[in-house]
């Protein structure tokens, strides 16, 4: 009965705003979580985390505080903690060193938090190098900046609930790929009849006249990467098992890699190229490796032969320009100088847009971010945040290797477990690659990394139990 008092309670929420666009992508996405959710406990919060990620509008004119992505988020993860609350951290035994990062991470978001507070609210003063900074108002509050980003990394603990047998590791990347197909098919339609689905406060159909932006995510950038994780789940599945992949599957990774060119995201075109780099070499003698490398160059050149998208990268237009380049190591110095004045603290949750408003540098500039998904976290958290956020990825590649070991060993057949030790030892390095010039959510982040630690758990476990 949890998940129907739920789904009765925030869709009588949002009704009362009378947000109906909202309220049509709202009663959707719990469709599609209860449509692939295993008996699984925690499976139908993972569906619906991945549901969020693929359809959820970044923003809507009518009432923002119901549709900002941050709060639904918290609000996600704070259901799926009341209904498990004390099994959320026995879950966790499992991993002690995965504790420790988990406990670190709130408990250091909270310090930073209840310092906020005590500098803005109550007029105390740091003795640490921060305090310039700490001198502007910045808007900074638990539901919509600082519960998101701490709770976020409760995701990691939802994938140990969610996928314990293959069944469920399945059902997610089945609800995974249809739902990549749903958004690539919404997202097409909207840039070629050149119209939105609802009204929105920012952002054009068509990115700088051009580009292709998503269903619900408004930029171009982030769109491209949102389809890093299945695109490349997709490759793995075509170059290593082309004839388990279906039609529906076929047509929705010729579609990602057509949606990946229309974005004209060099981070997403130099990630992509990566991963499928890192793809191939260990298949080199592969046939089907050359057969994939074949398609995928045949769908680029008909992209471009057939299309105008070859017309904004002639010589001096702003895909083959440096200028965003030069633009984003300014960004880049501006945070290594708060870095050095406040390496602990940062400036502190919401700081760094409010830093920009008042640089002069950046008058009239639409700049949100640092550009980057290490110096993003350190300049809002401090570095040690962006010390544990490093140390997720790096952790998210050995888990996947490890399993890929274990595999070798004894369970060479079981394709689901191969396809997602083989992604998500890819995925981070691309990610990574994207983030050194972008920001990346971090419960994104955390779900990859989750995902690695129940799929190590679910791997060792059929060695010890074959029959499960």
């Amino acid at each position: 009965m949890f998940y129907e008092f739920l789904f009765v309670v925030s869709t009588f929420i949002i009704a009362l705003s009378r947000n109906l666009p909202l309220l049509v992508i709202w009663i959707f996405m719990w469709i599609y979580s209860a449509y692939f959710s295993t008996k699984t406990n925690g499976h139908a919060f993972l569906i619906f985390i991945l549901g969020f990620m693929l359809f959820y509008p970044i923003t809507l004119d009518i009432n923002k505080n119901i549709s900002d992505s941050a709060s639904i988020i918290f609000l996600i993860i704070s259901a799926f903690i009341v209904k498990n609350n004390v099994k959320v951290f026995q879950s966790l035994k499992e991993f002690p060193k995965t504790k420790i990062l988990i406990y670190g991470w709130i408990v250091w978001g909270l310090v930073e938090y209840i310092a906020l507070i005590l500098v803005n609210y109550f007029g105390m003063s740091y003795t640490d190098s921060s305090e310039h900074f700490l001198n502007l108002k910045r808007e900074s509050t638990m539901f919509l900046t600082v519960g998101p980003t701490i709770s976020s990394v409760f995701i990691i603990v939802i994938c140990l609930f969610a996928i314990r047998t293959t069944r469920d590791l399945e059902f997610f990347f089945k609800a995974l790929f249809k739902g990549t197909l749903i958004l690539l098919i919404l997202s097409l339609v909207r840039y070629f009849f050149d119209f939105d689905y609802y009204q929105q406060s920012y952002g054009s159909v068509r990115s700088m006249g051009f580009r292709l932006t998503g269903f619900g995510v408004v930029d171009a950038n982030g769109y491209g990467r949102l389809l890093l994780m299945p695109i490349i789940f997709l490759t793995i599945y075509a170059i290593k098992f082309p004839k388990l992949l279906s039609t529906t599957n076929w047509i929705t990774l010729v579609l990602g890699i057509i949606s990946i060119i229309m974005t004209f995201s060099r981070g997403t075109y130099i990630a992509f190229t990566i991963a499928l780099i890192m793809i191939t070499l260990p298949n080199i003698f592969n046939m089907k490796s050359y057969l994939f490398i074949i398609l995928a160059a045949i769908i680029i050149a008909y992209v471009f032969q057939f299309t105008s998208l070859m017309d904004y990268f002639y010589p001096g237009s702003d895909r083959m320009s440096l200028d965003n380049f030069y633009s984003r190591v300014i960004l880049w110095q501006g945070a290594f100088n708060i870095l050095y004045l406040s390496p602990w603290f940062g400036l502190h949750p919401g700081g760094w847009a409010t830093l920009l408003h008042n640089a002069p540098q950046f008058a009239g500039e639409a700049v949100q971010s640092t550009h980057n998904v290490f110096l993003g976290v350190a300049v809002d958290w401090g570095l040690p945040m962006a010390i544990i956020l490093f140390i997720v990825f790096i952790s998210t590649m050995y888990n996947a290797w490890i399993t890929m070991d274990i595999i070798k060993k004894s369970y060479n057949s079981i394709v689901p477990i191969k396809l997602a030790a083989n992604g998500l030892l890819i995925i981070p390095v691309a990610l990574m690659i994207f983030g050194s010039a972008d920001n990346i959510p971090v419960y994104y982040i955390f779900l990859i990394y989750g995902l690695s630690l129940a799929l190590l758990r679910l791997t060792r476990s059929l060695t010890e139990n074959p029959t499960n």
